[in-house]
């Protein structure tokens, strides 16, 4: 009896952990989480374009292994006290059901809280446990909602800078930077230099975003960054001092940009460059 509760108490217990370093650590991440999103990657490498399914697939696998953790540890909990701690109701025969098949039945009635109400414990601790798997199961919910409400705002935010930059590369805006008044080029390359730092900030908190494929060279970072850095070049080429600083401070951003890319996904290269360029074939962009 003891060894299912304690069995039931560390997959509740390694779930309830991974959901917290998910979701609720600015810097953390599970390490459950991690292997299913980060396999999902791996899988759908050399897929063409399914790839741009393994990051939302992988946000609902991991969803559906942080319920079944849930339900599979209560479970085992419910398990040891079936069939006597639990009253059927009018019409129902206990001894046509296996006792695990109904713990697991009353386990994820629980956690999704419909219970129907045709089968209650009557074990007074097991009736007080039952309402903590429920608030666990809204808790659930919950949190796989909050975790989309993170993941497309910082998608968005990455997509936008992607866009800026495509639409100045488009333009030519680093053969015409020093032609431009240093205030106008100052506050375009500061501009640049703070959607980098917030798509950094973006990536350190939901690390997941990573592994989002964009199909459209247009809106895909992995293309673009190489191009912030040639804005950055092309500003401390110029003839002010003013926009040399700003052309220093972008390139500080992008340098630890792929620091972080490179010690966080494993994306090989000894330069800013080379690092980029491994994020853009990581992504598909580049044979």
């Amino acid at each position: 009896m003891w060894l299912f509760t304690l069995l039931g108490v560390v997959l509740i217990v390694a779930g309830l952990n991974d959901i917290f370093h998910t979701l609720l650590r600015p810097t953390g991440r599970g390490h459950l989480s991690h292997f299913v999103v980060n396999g999902m990657w791996k899988a759908f490498r050399g897929k063409g374009g399914f790839r741009k399914y393994a990051g939302p697939l992988a946000i609902v696998c991991v969803i559906l292994t942080w319920t079944a953790l849930q339900a599979v540890g209560w479970a085992l909990i419910y398990y040891p006290h079936f069939p006597d701690g639990f009253s059927y109701s009018a019409g129902l025969d206990e001894t046509r059901y296996s006792n695990a098949a109904e713990a697991l039945y009353v386990s994820v009635m629980t956690l999704s809280t419909l219970g129907y109400g045709d089968v209650v414990p009557i074990d007074n601790w097991i009736r007080w446990a039952s309402t903590f798997q429920a608030v666990t199961g809204f808790g659930l919910l919950t949190a796989a909602v909050s975790w989309f409400m993170q993941i497309y705002p910082a998608l968005s935010r990455r997509r936008t800078l992607a866009l800026k930059l495509s639409s100045m590369s488009k333009s030519g805006y680093v053969d015409k930077l020093c032609q431009l008044e240093p205030s106008v080029a100052c506050s375009a390359l500061e501009s640049v230099s703070d959607s980098i730092s917030h798509a950094r900030i973006d990536l350190s908190q939901t690390t997941e975003t990573y592994y989002f494929r964009d199909m459209s060279p247009d809106v895909s970072l992995a293309v673009s960054l190489s191009y912030a850095l040639d804005l950055s070049a092309a500003g401390q080429r110029s003839p002010s001092k003013d926009v040399n600083l700003t052309a220093e401070v972008l390139e500080t951003s992008l340098t630890e940009l792929a620091g972080y890319l490179r010690d966080e996904f494993a994306l090989e290269g000894t330069t800013t460059r080379d690092v980029f360029r491994a994020f853009e074939a990581d992504h598909g962009h580049r044979d």
